[in-house]
This record gives structure tokens, C-alpha cells and sequence, in this order.
């Protein structure tokens, strides 16, 4: 079975509902600092102490180039090696991974067929927000991290910081983060990425996709006071009118990012009526 893996620092109310809604069909890890006490037979609590091969390491080769606090951003980069180190360990070949603020209502083993053939497979090119991993995948992607903040006087390095360079310039917030990288392996293929091993998760695929975040219309999907908005049917399943398909699409998953959040609580009771 295809592990579902969300990791996370501390606890918030939200946490629990993204865990929940995945043990309906899946066996759930969450890699974290505070048990959430979740009794279900379907979840695991690991505290990643354990998991730290080479996030020292990367930690001190880290330069923060990012208006975001650097323990933030410091936290997404090294999650991928806790996350690499957790599959090493268990024996996993592949694993879902899921943002904290994602509601994921399906089966990962049974999705895993439409992706199989990539290493990883991502959201708006971008985004690990509920992606599949393969152990070759993260070994790639977390070998291209070492490699590039190894050596700060390579193409790679200064292409990547010029993100941060031009933002600044432009008194733009943010910066260089771990979906910089995300897209970067995406794009190159000397690193073990690059488009024909990296998937897209928002492709609609048997009518039926996955969400980038729900406070964004995506360019086609019916969006309404700021929100995607959706219609459950009488299974519990959810759907999103795209306007230019001029159709209902079903979503696998919703990302509550920021302030939607408080949202989740209210999803996840209306699925549990169906």
C-alpha cells in the first residue's frame, strides 16, 4: 500500500481534519514534533529525530535569500530529506505526499496508476502540495539541494539567487524557497528531473484532477467570493464547473492554503454525512 506522508511542526486545529480525511482510504504518517493523538487505526505518529541524515549538513550550507522568516523556509527544504530518510528506512518505493492544509479523499494506490510513470509528480510545476514521490525521485531531488548550495560559485547557484535579486530590486516579497527548486528540477534532466519524470497533478485526467489551492480560480474554474467554488454530489465526491471544458471536473483533493484553513473543519464534516 502507498503510504500517505504529511509533515509538520507543532499543532494546529486543521492538522487533524487533512489526517483524518486520508485514513478513510489510506494508511496515514504524519512525520512530526507533537503526536496529535489521533485514534485511528490507519495512522502512525513519527517524530523525524531520527530522520536528520543530511539535514545538518544542508542546514549549514543554507543561505536564506527569502523576506520569509528563515526557519520557515528552512523547514520546506529540509522536510524533503526527513521525507527521503523516512522511505530509506521503511523500505518505500513510492509515497504521497501531503501539505498539512490538504483534504485528500482518495485511494493513493489506486491514483498512483495515472502517474506511475513519472520519478514525481508536482502541482503548477511548482508546488509539492500532495504529489507522489518515488525513492529515485527524492534521491535526485535532494542530491540536486546538496550539489547546487555546495557550490556558490556555479551557474545553478546564481541563476536560482538571481530570483531573489530581482524581487528585491522590485520590492517584491519573497524569494528563493523550496518551490524554486521544485521547478528547477522540473526543468532539468542532468539532475534526474525534467518534464518526462516529473508530472503535473492539476492535468485532468478521466475528468478528474487535483487542486493547487482553492483561493485561486486556476484560469478556468468557477470561482466565487474567492474561493473555488465546489458542489459535492451524493457520493462525496467534489466537483468544480470549468468553464472552459463547460463541465463539471471532480477534485481529488483541495488545498486550504493561508487564511482557508479555517475552512477545513466545515469540508470535513460534510463529507462525514455521506
Amino acid at each position: 500500500m502507498i503510504p500517505v506522508v504529511l509533515i509538520h511542526r507543532g499543532f494546529q486545529d486543521y492538522l487533524q481534519y487533512s489526517i483524518l480525511e486520508a485514513c478513510r482510504k489510506n494508511q496515514v504518517i504524519l512525520l512530526g514534533d507533537v503526536d496529535p493523538k489521533i485514534d485511528d487505526k490507519n495512522f502512525t505518529f513519527t517524530n523525524p529525530n531520527g530522520l536528520m541524515q543530511d539535514v545538518d549538513k544542508f542546514s549549514h550550507l543554507y543561505i536564506h535569500m527569502n523576506t520569509t522568516p528563515i526557519s520557515y523556509e528552512l523547514f520546506c527544504f529540509t522536510r524533503w530529506f526527513n521525507l527521503r530518510n523516512w522511505m530509506v528506512n521503511n523500505g518505500v518505493e513510492v509515497a504521497f505526499y501531503i501539505d498539512s492544509d490538504v483534504l485528500f479523499f482518495e485511494e493513493a494506490n489506486t491514483e498512483w496508476k495515472k502517474f506511475s510513470q513519472y520519478d514525481m509528480t508536482l502541482l503548477h510545476r511548482t508546488a509539492g502540495i500532495s504529489s507522489f514521490v518515488t525513492l529515485k525521485g527524492i534521491h535526485n531531488f535532494c542530491d540536486m539541494l546538496m550539489k547546487i548550495y555546495s557550490n556558490k560559485n556555479s551557474y545553478d547557484y546564481n541563476k536560482i539567487a538571481s530570483h531573489f535579486d530581482v524581487r528585491r530590486k522590485f520590492g517584491l516579497p519573497g524569494g528563493v524557497c523550496d518551490m524554486t527548486l521544485l521547478e528547477y528540477f522540473h526543468y532539468h534532466a542532468d539532475y534526474g528531473g525534467g518534464p518526462g519524470r516529473v508530472g503535473e497533478m492539476m492535468a485532468i485526467i478521466d475528468n478528474e484532477t487535483y487542486d493547487h489551492n482553492i483561493n485561486v480560480p486556476d484560469n478556468d474554474f468557477e470561482f466565487q467570493a474567492g474561493l473555488k467554488r465546489t458542489k459535492l454530489d451524493e457520493l462525496g465526491n467534489i466537483y468544480v464547473h470549468n468553464n472552459k471544458l463547460k463541465r463539471d471536473v471532480k477534485f481529488n483533493s483541495l488545498h486550504f492554503q493561508g487564511s482557508a484553513k479555517g475552512l477545513m473543519k466545515g469540508f470535513y464534516e460534510r463529507f462525514m454525512e455521506k
